[in-house]
C-alpha cells in the first residue's frame, strides 16, 4: 500500500508538472528511458540527486528511481487517455498545487535565502539563556571495542595495556561499526548504551580500560575518555547548532510577519466577517 501511495503521488504530480508545461525545449542529455514521446534523461536524474556531498547515492537507488518514473510515465499516459485531466475537481487540484508551489518559492527568495545568523547573535543568545543549556544527564566520551569471546576481547585488553594504541586496536580487531572511528562513540548517555554497559560506565575511572564485558551483541571493553556532569552548563559548540536552528526560526517569523503586514497595506482586501461567523456557526449547528 505504501509503494502505491508513492506512485500515485508521483502520478499526481506529474499532472501538475504536464499541465503547466508545452513542449519546452530540453538542453541536449543522454536518455535514459522512454514511455511513448515522454524521455528521462541523465540531467533530469542529476537534478533529484542530492546534492550533500555526504548523502551517498548507490546505483540501485539510481535503478529504483528510473523504475519509479516509468511507473509513474505509463499511468500518467493512461489517466490522460481516459480523459482524467478533463475533471473539474482535478484541474482545481492542480491549480491548488500550483498556487502552493508559487508562494513556496517566494518565500524561498524573500525570506529563507537571506534569513542569516552571525556568530555575535549565537553568542549573545547563549549568554543571555544559560538556564536554557545546563546538562539533564552525565554524558560519557567512550571508545570501545567489540569482540565475538571473551577471550578475544581480553587480547585486545592486554595489547592496548601493553602500549598499543586503543584506536589501532579498535579498527583491526573490533567487530562494531565504531571501528572505522578508532571505536570513538563520542559523547553518550547512559539510556544510549546496552544495559551491561550502562551498569559498569558509572564506576569506570577515566582513561581506565574494562574488564570484557558481557553484553547482547558480544564482549567488549571500555574506556572512558572524559565526563560531563549532569547539571553543567553546556558549551557553546555543545548548543551553537541549536541556537542557530531557534534564531533562524525567530527571525524566519519576524520577516513573515512584516512581509505580510506590508502586503496587507499594499492590497486591496475586502472580507465580510458576518458572513464567515454565519458559516461557522452554520457547521457547529450539523
Amino acid at each position: 500500500m505504501q509503494r502505491l501511495g508513492k506512485i500515485i503521488g508521483a502520478v499526481f504530480l506529474s499532472l501538475v508538472i504536464h499541465s503547466g508545461c508545452g513542449s519546452s525545449h530540453k538542453e541536449k542529455s543522454p536518455v535514459v528511458a522512454k514511455v511513448g514521446e515522454a524521455e528521462l534523461t541523465v540531467q533530469d536524474i542529476m537534478k533529484n540527486v542530492p546534492q550533500n556531498p555526504t548523502l551517498k547515492v548507490s546505483g540501485v537507488q539510481v535503478e529504483q528511481y528510473v523504475q519509479r518514473w516509468i511507473e509513474s510515465e505509463i499511468i500518467y499516459q493512461e489517466a490522460i487517455r481516459m480523459g482524467v485531466m478533463n475533471s473539474p475537481e482535478i484541474r482545481e487540484r492542480i491549480d491548488d498545487l500550483k498556487r502552493d508551489a508559487v508562494i513556496s518559492a517566494y518565500l524561498d527568495q524573500t525570506i529563507e535565502s537571506s534569513a542569516m545568523v552571525t556568530p555575535d547573535e549565537i553568542q549573545q543568545f547563549y549568554e543571555e539563556n544559560k538556564e536554557s543549556f545546563t546538562r539533564e544527564d552525565n554524558q560519557y566520551h567512550l571508545m570501545i571495542i567489540l569482540s565475538d569471546s571473551y577471550g578475544n576481547a581480553n587480547a585486545s585488553r592486554r595489547r592496548i595495556i601493553n602500549g598499543e594504541d586503543f584506536a589501532q586496536v579498535a579498527k583491526n580487531h573490533s567487530l562494531d561499526a565504531s571501528k572505522e572511528q578508532g571505536g570513538d562513540l563520542g559523547w553518550v548517555t547512559l539510556d544510549q548504551l546496552p544495559a551491561a554497559l550502562a551498569r559498569t560506565i558509572p564506576a569506570l575511572s577515566i582513561k581506565r580500560i574494562s574488564m570484557p564485558i558481557n553484553t547482547e551483541v558480544g564482549y567488549e571493553i571500555v574506556q572512558m575518555l572524559d565526563i560531563r556532569k549532569k547539571g553543567e552548563l553546556k558549551t557553546l559548540d555543545e548548543v551553537k547548532d541549536v541556537i542557530t536552528m531557534r534564531l533562524l526560526t525567530i527571525k524566519k517569523e519576524r520577516r513573515y510577519n512584516d512581509l505580510v503586514s506590508t502586503l496587507t497595506g499594499n492590497s486591496d482586501i475586502r472580507t465580510n466577517w458576518q458572513l464567515v461567523r454565519a458559516v461557522v456557526s452554520d457547521s457547529l449547528m450539523r
